[in-house]
């Protein structure tokens, strides 16, 4: 219901291997989100913010263990989310897994990028969410860092503000170092 003719015209338009195809982007997470994965090779209709990053207490990589409890050789990435954020992606991956491909993706944009787009194989009640797909193990490792520390909260403030010159500059780099 939120893809409307000017978010399709956006799509459209979008080239994601031109280097300024961003530049212009309006990020409301309330709002539906036109844009590009990291690798500017794909890029999607994102639909507005459903569980945000800060839902997340916790995202390991490593590799995953079948149900005898051995590890396997497939990489994946957990998830572990808050209270709020179990009851949000419950309700969001059984609604999930009645779409088609690729409607059942759920995207995790950083710095209004897609860094994964995993699709649901089952609904995710409990808050552990288990994400694979061909990942190597520093990768997943990445993209868990990602997630875990990406929504943190940030902001800077301005202490001080000098001019000075660059020999005093360079003096200050020297001795610093």
């Amino acid at each position: 219901a939120w893809i409307t003719p000017d978010i399709e015209a956006a799509y459209t338009a979008l080239d994601c291997s031109q280097t300024n195809a961003l530049d212009n982007l309006v990020d409301d997470p309330a709002k539906p989100l036109v844009t590009c994965d990291a690798d500017d090779a794909a890029k999607y209709i994102l639909g507005p913010v459903v569980v945000s990053g800060d839902k997340i207490t916790d995202a390991v990589s490593g590799y995953r263990t079948n149900s005898q409890g051995g590890l396997t050789s497939e990489v994946e990435i957990a998830l572990t989310l808050n209270g709020e954020g179990t009851k949000q992606y419950a309700e969001i991956s059984k609604k999930m897994l009645q779409l088609p491909e690729p409607q059942n993706q759920l995207a995790a944009p950083l710095d209004s990028k897609v860094l994964l787009a995993p699709r649901f194989n089952d609904a995710i009640l409990d808050g552990r969410a288990s994400i694979t797909g061909g990942f190597t193990l520093d990768g997943a490792r990445a993209l868990a860092d990602q997630l875990k520390f990406g929504a943190l909260p940030m902001s800077f403030v301005l202490q001080t503000d000098v001019d000075i010159s660059p020999t005093l500059g360079s003096d200050q780099l020297r001795y610093g170092l």
